[in-house]
């Protein structure tokens, strides 16, 4: 005979037994759908940026080392950037600034044009390639618009550096730190 004690129990395990089929089941996708689409190329490739010489993702800009360095006399040097992949890109700066390799604080002012000489004393070409940073004490975000290259295509932005003031380990040694964002076209 079946007594109240062996009815709840029974219950409970029915209700948990029925929650759980129905959690399952509500989480099927009950629809499906068609498409059809016209016959086209499917184009996949490399995406690869690089600077200087073209593989390595860390390149050296021996005049921008932040070593023997006058405060208030900007130092320029050109940085090339190549498409290293197999399809189209833009890309853009999203971060710069100084990374000091001694106990230092350091702040700089950056900018950078596209092309132009880039020779020193020479102005910055006329096209920015970010926006002047200026008193910058660390990487920053960069206000900069997407510039688009062809695979095996380059071009060079003239960067230019002036070390505003350090604090700290003096003399100090720094680099720069410039992080590049890449999209397919």
């Amino acid at each position: 005979m079946l007594t109240a004690r062996r009815i709840v129990p029974m219950v409970v395990v029915a209700v948990v037994g029925l929650l759980m089929l129905m959690s399952v089941r509500t989480t099927g996708a009950y629809w499906a759908d068609a498409a059809t689409s016209e016959p086209g190329a499917v184009a996949a490739g490399r995406l690869s940026l690089s600077t200087g010489a073209g593989t390595d993702p860390n390149y050296t800009l021996p005049a921008l080392s932040g070593t023997d360095v006058v405060p208030d006399v900007p130092v320029q040097a050109p940085l090339v950037i190549v498409n290293t992949g197999t399809v189209a890109l833009r890309y853009r700066l999203v971060s710069a600034g100084p990374v000091p390799s001694t106990a230092s604080t350091v702040a700089v002012t950056l900018a950078g044009s596209v092309g132009g000489s880039c020779t020193a004393g020479a102005p910055l070409g006329p096209v920015a390639a970010f926006g002047t940073m200026t008193g910058v004490t660390g990487t920053t975000a960069v206000t900069s618009t997407f510039r688009e290259l062809q695979p095996a295509a380059s071009e060079t932005w003239c960067i230019r550096t002036t070390l505003v003031s350090v604090s700290g380990v003096q003399p100090a040694s720094y680099t720069h730190l410039l992080s590049f964002r890449a999209e397919q076209t």
